[in-house]
């Protein structure tokens, strides 16, 4: 028996059919959600200086600061922490942590001549009763732990985005030594490390600003990786008429995992 489909009908047909496989279709993947709460670690390497200020403007003081940039330099510093990155949306988070940082500076290689009461002081670089030249070179260093709190935001989708961040560091003075390295002079050649100063700031306080790239690996995996700049705020010698604040300025690499 032939059945007989009227124009009306057949497009009808042709509709519902249409309509059926739109619905029979595979939805598309939705992206999956992000991760709440995520574990850290990072690393540093770093620039290490500092910035002397004056409190007065007599020529004593004028004479010591300009001194002191003639004969510091940077040295190699770095940073190393673990952290806990909880993410309120996919777009921003808070994050705190826990951080070791060496930072410090160095005084250039200087020939000296070397005598019988020499002690290898930072004040007592140019005594002069001996005939025996070397090589010295002084490296001030100062190790902390920081309690770091930061506010991130990221934008962009994909595996590439965009991050800043924005927080504040409190940092803990560990210990501080004085190394003296010397070259050229037998009985003494080789490296002597001795206890800083101790009448300088316990506590600190370092403002953070970073901006990077945000590389997704997978769901639970990320790498971040941003210039790194943190300045110790507060005078670290208070009561000196001249003034140091500490800084490190570098690579920051860091991996996070999602739990």
């Amino acid at each position: 028996m032939l059945i007989k489909f009227q124009p009306k009908q057949v497009l009808m047909l042709i509709i519902a059919l249409s309509s059926f496989q739109l619905f029979a279709e595979e939805k598309p993947k939705e992206e999956k959600p992000f991760k709440r709460v995520m574990i850290g670690v990072h690393f540093s390497p770093d620039v290490a200086y500092r910035v002397v200020t004056k409190k007065n403007n007599d020529a004593i003081t004028n004479l010591i600061i300009k001194e002191v940039k003639n004969q510091e330099i940077p040295k190699f510093g770095y940073t190393v922490g673990v952290n806990t990155l909880i993410n309120i949306k996919s777009f921003v988070g808070i994050e705190a942590g826990i951080w070791y940082m060496n930072m410090g500076y160095q005084i250039k290689w200087r020939e000296v001549n070397f005598g019988s009461q020499w002690t290898g002081s930072h004040n007592n670089l140019n005594i002069n009763t001996g005939d025996s030249i070397a090589l010295v070179k002084l490296v001030y260093d100062y190790h902390y732990i920081g309690i770091p709190l930061t506010v991130n935001f990221t934008v962009g989708k994909g595996k590439v985005r965009f991050f800043a961040g924005a927080g504040l560091a409190v940092n803990f003075l560990v210990s501080n030594t004085n190394t003296d390295i010397i070259k050229g002079y037998e009985p003494k050649n080789g490296k002597s490390t001795n206890k800083g100063y101790a009448n300088i700031k316990l506590v600190n306080l370092i403002p953070i600003l970073e901006a990077g790239i945000d590389y997704k690996i997978n769901s639970r995996m990320n790498l971040k990786v941003s210039p790194s700049f943190k300045f110790g705020a507060l005078n670290l010698s208070p009561d000196t008429p001249i003034g140091e604040h500490l800084f490190n300025g570098g690579i920051k690499i860091q991996y996070y995992f999602g739990i």
